[in-house]
């Protein structure tokens, strides 16, 4: 962001560049989709007239909600079962529901990581602890920067297409189209 900006009268203090601070949200919107970013850091160049703006996903301010002395052995099991290992969303509920500042809630888990029981001790922010739950689980961490919702992906399933192929010999028996102005059928 330039420091000062060109008038067809004078040289005038740019106002947007004095009133950015770290920590402050920016909204992108690019057509239909709105990402949303955290100023990391500021630094100005008295030099060039410059401020040079630093952002990161919104995810980054999970760094800032401290997580300490948590541990699957010593907590009582959110189902009241008597297990010292648990699953990758009892984990991050559990740890989410500790702090009940943080507007980020669990989203989407892939059931394959509700199927696995691992024990888990921690000490740190909950961005920290999310991405060791991830690594822990074998998981990809996916924030949802608008609803604020962190998903958990399993890696196969991430960017794959794994649609269903409709042929007429799989799956199919007519298949009614317009192929030229002109209707085919297959058996």
């Amino acid at each position: 962001l330039p420091l000062k900006h060109q008038t067809l009268e004078e040289n005038k203090a740019n106002i947007h560049a004095q009133m950015v601070r770290e920590r402050m949200l920016i909204k992108l919107v690019k057509g239909s989709e709105k990402r949303y970013y955290i100023i990391s850091n500021l630094s100005f160049d008295n030099d060039s007239k410059l401020v040079t703006v630093s952002a990161k996903s919104r995810g980054y301010s999970l760094s800032d909600i401290p997580i300490e002395g948590f541990t699957t052995i010593d907590n009582e099991h959110p189902d009241g079962l008597d297990y010292s290992s648990w699953t990758l969303s009892e984990i991050v509920r559990a740890t989410i529901d500790r702090d009940e500042d943080t507007p980020w809630k669990l989203g989407d888990v892939d059931v394959d990581f509700d199927l696995k029981r691992r024990e888990f001790s921690f000490d740190g922010s909950l961005g920290e602890l999310t991405l060791s739950v991830a690594e822990k689980f074998g998981a990809i961490v996916e924030y949802d920067d608008v609803n604020l919702l962190i998903h958990f992906r399993h890696p196969e399933k991430v960017g794959v297409n794994r649609g269903l192929r409709i042929t007429e010999r799989n799956y199919l028996k007519t298949l009614k189209g317009i192929d030229g102005g002109r209707i085919v059928t297959g058996k």
